[in-house]
C-alpha cells in the first residue's frame, strides 16, 4: 500500500468520533435532511467506510463495498427512503467528512487523499443510484 494511502486510513480511523460529532451537528442542522444520526450510527458509518476503503486500498477487491451496496441499500430503499433524500445524506456526508479528514493528513499526501475520496464518494454516489434503480426495476418487473 502507498504511504499516502496508509496515512489516510490511520487518520480516518484515529478521527471516527471527530468525524461521528461533526456529522451528528451539521446533519442536525440542515433543514432538507428528515433523517437524523446519532454519534453511534455515524461511528458504525465511519468504521465501515473505513472497512471498504481498506480493502480498495489494499488491492483485495471490493467485496465488502458490494455486500454493503447490495444489502444496505436496497433495506434503505424498501423503508421508503426516496432516492433524492439518499444521495443528498450521502452527498452530505461526503463533504462533512472530506473537511474533517483531509486536512488532518500530512501536507505531502494530502492531495493525493483527497482526489482518492472525492473520487471514492462520487463513485459511491453512482453505484447508490445504479443500485436503487436496479431494485426499483426489479421491483416493477415483479408487480
Amino acid at each position: 500500500m502507498e504511504s499516502w494511502a496508509r496515512e489516510l486510513l490511520d487518520v480516518w480511523k484515529t478521527n471516527i468520533p471527530l468525524l461521528a460529532k461533526a456529522v451528528v451537528e451539521k446533519v442536525a442542522t440542515n433543514e432538507n435532511v428528515v433523517v437524523k444520526y446519532s454519534p453511534a450510527d455515524v461511528e458504525q458509518l465511519g468504521n465501515g467506510i473505513l472497512a471498504m476503503m481498506e480493502e480498495e486500498l489494499e488491492g483485495r477487491g471490493r467485496d465488502v463495498y458490494a455486500t454493503y451496496l447490495q444489502s444496505v441499500v436496497p433495506a434503505v430503499i424498501m423503508q421508503g427512503e426516496q432516492l433524492e433524500n439518499l444521495v443528498r445524506v450521502i452527498t452530505l456526508d461526503a463533504v462533512i467528512m472530506q473537511q474533517e479528514i483531509v486536512p488532518r493528513v500530512s501536507e505531502q499526501h494530502r492531495e493525493r487523499a483527497a482526489v482518492y475520496l472525492m473520487n471514492w464518494w462520487a463513485n459511491h454516489n453512482a453505484d447508490v443510484v445504479r443500485i436503487v434503480q436496479q431494485e426499483l426495476t426489479r421491483e416493477a418487473a415483479g408487480s
